[in-house]
C-alpha cells in the first residue's frame, strides 16, 4: 500500500524539526547567544545590533505562522486566504535568487 507523501508522519516530523531548528537559531539571535554568531547574519557579527535582533523577532513570528499554515495543509484543512501558501513559495524563490547573487552585486559594486 502506497502512502501519500503529504500524509506521511515521518515527513511531518522532519518538517517540524526543520522549523524547530530555524526557531532555535532565531531565538539565539534575539537573545544574542554566542553559538549563533557564526551561523546567523552571514557570521559577520560578534554582537548582534538591536536592528538585526528586531528583524529576527519578526522572522520568528513568520516562522510560527508558517508552522501553523503547514499544519493546516498537512491535515487538509483549508488555508484562508488561499494565496498564502503560494506567496511563501514565491518569497522562498526570491530568497534563493538573492542569495545566489555575487556579493559585489549586492553591495553596489564596491
Amino acid at each position: 500500500m502506497k502512502q501519500k507523501l503529504s500524509k506521511n508522519p515521518l515527513v511531518f516530523a522532519i518538517v517540524l524539526l526543520s522549523f524547530a531548528w530555524n526557531a532555535f537559531l532565531l531565538i539565539g539571535v534575539v537573545l544574542n547567544l554566542d553559538f549563533v554568531h557564526t551561523r546567523a547574519a552571514g557570521g559577520q557579527f560578534t554582537d548582534f545590533p538591536t536592528g538585526i535582533r528586531v528583524v529576527y523577532v519578526l522572522q520568528l513570528a513568520l516562522v510560527a505562522y508558517q508552522v501553523w499554515i503547514f499544519k493546516l495543509i498537512f491535515h487538509a484543512d483549508p488555508v484562508r486566504p488561499s494565496w498564502i501558501p503560494s506567496s511563501f513559495s514565491h518569497l522562498e524563490y526570491l530568497g534563493f535568487y538573492l542569495m545566489s547573487l555575487p556579493e559585489v552585486q549586492m553591495s553596489g559594486g564596491t
